[in-house]
């Protein structure tokens, strides 16, 4: 076994110095727990974080709580800003985690403003400290004697501690003759045991063993079983027969004028950056964008493009993006003020807030609340279990209200087995590779999620596209792809897997599923709902477009849907065959890597799902949801006779109402905030390049009077701005699918 060098790390460092590259250093398991301070291995080796160009590291381990942390140079934190998925799509972190994370390090730091004499009872082992003014050969030994009593605070203590726990049981082991790698400082200690058998056998030796998960066979059985069940079956009574839903959207086309302008502010949004760049280059007008510095002779970190757009386009509309807020996302919401003297180059905090009308959070039934059964027993989960478990699924990431959630969940829509994920994100992105990979074939809708088109792109698959809730796109991509297999050899697919969502994000449209439905089974495929918008807010019974639909859940084979938007909570779910979930179980990153789900968020999902399945003996979830599909009907009619484009189904929570012109869009953004309305907008890339948009998402907590004030400054707002652009008697066009038109 080779001997830990203690200076690597310092020559990794003089390496990517010396050949112009960038270092990324994951300090998931030696933030908080190496150094003397706790700061990493940056401090335990005496190595300037000046040096490394991007630290990342995780709350999960040091910390007790969930997620993480990039740390970089400011134009690096600003890029990754404006172009991170998770900034962009995920919902953030929640807020006792976030101050679980804000506490415990202060107590690291010492700011916590305890101090006391601590009496080591054990001796403490040495620390090897380097300093960035000594020579390598200069590293010395601080050895502190047995019963030295040192003055420290609380969180040195705990640093302390756990340097002599790591070295007493490391030396323990050695002597012992077992096999152990690391270093003498980590908190991590692998035992090396090799034969499998011998491996199990120590497992009821409460040491903590990591072992490589089995991983299933994902073909079906030969049986005429369907979902684990009986055909016609999926052992569990159907919602679907006692609803029917229609799917009846409006698709106005954009008026031409409006596009050619839209074009149009572009190009000259581009010259006028372009003509700008030319200026600073030649010190005609001083640059207040943040430049990286220090790495001369480097390429660029990230595309040029990426930071011309950013530096001429998005800074000038940041006040109108990122807006925090200091309260509940409830029906109301308090906006926190901010003012910049430099074209939004910076924020300066006025002190003061402003109470708007919410209409840009996730929060469809209203459970996001501090107050209430929901908030109670996420109290009381943090009192029971602390705010996180600090584990794997693999290995002791697992409680009993975790197995109790996907239980509910599998219950609640109508799957035999569930499978849940601290990250509604990560829900996508992680888990359709484990279910589809090289010579399968996976066809996505266009406006698809940005979490679905990572996850099939990182799967391997070959991936086609058809028009956005077009079955006859769909079936002439599936009938050529099955006529003509695989490109150059046509081999048949392994499997085919068509991806789409229960209510598009962007658009606020319903999938077309009695159609889509029809289509994979007469060509044999696979489904892959993703109802992060759909579940808990559709359907009389909140089970999400199936229910609204009529579709039995189990010709559905894959449901996936979070718990951020009708929940109040995080993460997300897959529902499936027990087959298929036990296979994501021992195949998901997920579940091999990530932290699992926080104790209180699971208590807020099971307490708020309860409700609305009306198993807390009363029928306030039924409230809520007729509450919602109330609100939305009568928006949508309002906005539509004031003349807006709307698009999206009527019983849709979430309207998008379309500006097109990017300088409209801004302007709409500030002209409604100044009458207390807090909107979102988004443009491109989010959106195509003339589609810009302001998206309103309804909740339960809206009241009437809300809504009416929100609908008289999008009315006055649309009249000064000139955005009523709607032409519904001559070019509207009417999608209306009935229940059983599904093969249309």
């Amino acid at each position: 076994m080779k001997p830990f060098h203690y200076n690597r790390f310092e020559r990794i460092v003089a390496l990517k110095k010396k050949y112009k590259a960038y270092l990324y250093l994951d300090e998931a398991h030696s933030i908080g727990a190496m150094g003397p301070n706790g700061r990493g291995v940056t401090e335990y080796f005496g190595v300037d974080p000046a040096d490394v160009d991007i630290m990342m590291g995780t709350f999960t381990k040091s910390f007790g709580a969930a997620g993480g942390y990039i740390a970089a140079s400011q134009d690096i934190i600003d890029h990754i800003k404006g172009s991170s998925h998770s900034a962009a799509y995920a919902s953030f972190m929640s807020p006792p985690v976030v101050m679980q994370i804000i506490s415990s390090m202060k107590i690291i730091m010492g700011e916590d403003g305890t101090s006391k004499d601590y009496l080591s009872k054990e001796p403490i082992c040495f620390f090897i400290c380097l300093s960035a003014k000594l020579e390598k050969s200069e590293g010395y030994f601080l050895f502190f004697s047995h019963k030295a009593t040192i003055s420290s605070f609380v969180g040195k203590q705990r640093l302390i501690r756990l340097a002599q726990n790591c070295k007493y049981f490391r030396q323990k082991l050695k002597k012992m003759g077992f096999i152990v790698y690391g270093h003498d400082a980590s908190a991590v200690v692998p035992i090396l045991l090799y034969m499998p058998a011998k491996t199990v056998w120590l497992q009821p030796c409460t040491i903590k063993l990591k072992m490589v998960a089995v991983t299933y066979a994902t073909r079906r059985t030969q049986h005429s079983l369907k979902n684990g069940f009986p055909k016609g079956s999926n052992g569990f009574a159907s919602h679907g027969k006692e609803y029917s839903g229609e799917l009846q959207e409006e698709l106005e086309e954009t008026p031409l004028s409006i596009a050619v302008m839209t074009y149009l502010s572009y190009f000259f949004l581009i010259i006028f950056g372009y003509m700008r760049d030319f200026m600073r280059k030649y010190r005609l007008e001083q640059s207040k964008s943040v430049q990286e510095t220090g790495n001369e002779g480097f390429v660029p970190l990230y595309s040029d493009f990426k930071s011309f757009y950013k530096r001429n386009l998005y800074n000038r509309v940041r006040d109108c993006v990122n807006r925090p807020i200091c309260s509940v996302p409830g029906g109301e919401v308090a906006l926190v003020d901010r003012e910049s003297d430099d074209w939004n180059q910076t924020f300066r905090y006025t002190g003061t807030t402003t109470n708007s009308v919410n209409l840009g959070s996730y929060n469809y039934l209203g459970f996001a609340e501090n107050s209430g059964p929901c908030a109670d027993a996420a109290e009381q989960a943090v009192r029971e279990y602390g705010i996180a478990g600090c584990s794997s699924r693999h290995e002791y990431g697992t409680l009993d209200i975790h197995n109790e959630l996907e239980a509910l969940v599998a219950r609640f829509v109508g799957k035999p087995a569930a499978m849940v994920f601290g990250m509604g994100f990560a829900t996508n992105s992680a888990n359709i590779p484990t279910l589809v990979g090289k010579g399968d074939l996976i066809i996505s809708d266009v406006l698809n999620h940005t979490s679905l088109i990572l996850g099939a792109r990182l799967s391997g698959a070959k991936i086609k596209v058809f028009k956005h809730n077009d079955m006859s796109s769909l079936e002439k991509i599936l009938h050529e792809s099955i006529s003509q297999g695989q490109p150059i050899t046509h081999r048949a697919w392994k499997k085919i897997l068509i991806i789409v969502e229960g209510v598009y994000s962007m658009e606020g449209s319903l999938a077309n599923l009695p159609g889509i439905v029809a289509l994979k089974k007469k060509y044999k495929a696979y489904l892959y709902l993703d109802e992060a918008h759909s579940i808990g807010a559709m359907g009389p019974n909140g089970r999400g477009v199936t229910e609204y639909f009529g579709v039995d859940p189990a010709d559905v084979d894959i449901m996936m849907g979070t718990f951020t938007k009708s929940f109040g909570a995080a993460g997300g779910y897959i529902a499936a065959s027990q087959e298929i979930i036990d296979h994501i179980k021992g195949s998901s990153h997920s579940a091999a890597y990530a932290s699992f789900m926080s104790p209180p968020v699971v208590m807020q999902i099971i307490s708020s799902m309860k409700i609305i399945m009306g198993e807390d003996g009363t029928s306030k979830g039924k409230q809520r949801l007729t509450r919602l599909a109330q609100n939305c009907k009568y928006f949508r009619q309002k906005l539509k006779k004031m003349g807006f484009i709307v698009y999206g189904h009527d019983a849709s929570a979430v309207v998008p109402i379309l500006l097109y012109m990017p300088a409209k869009t801004v302007a709409f953004s500030r002209e409604m905030l100044k009458r207390g309305v807090a909107v979102v907008i988004a443009g491109f890339p989010a959106t195509t390049l003339f589609q810009a948009r302001a998206r309103i998402c309804l909740s339960a907590s809206h009241t009437r009077e809300m809504l009416d004030k929100a609908l008289n400054a999008i009315d006055e707002v649309g009249d000064i701005l000139r955005v009523k652009y709607s032409r519904r008697k001559k070019n509207c066009q009417i999608v209306k699918t009935e229940e059983n038109s599904s093969s249309a």
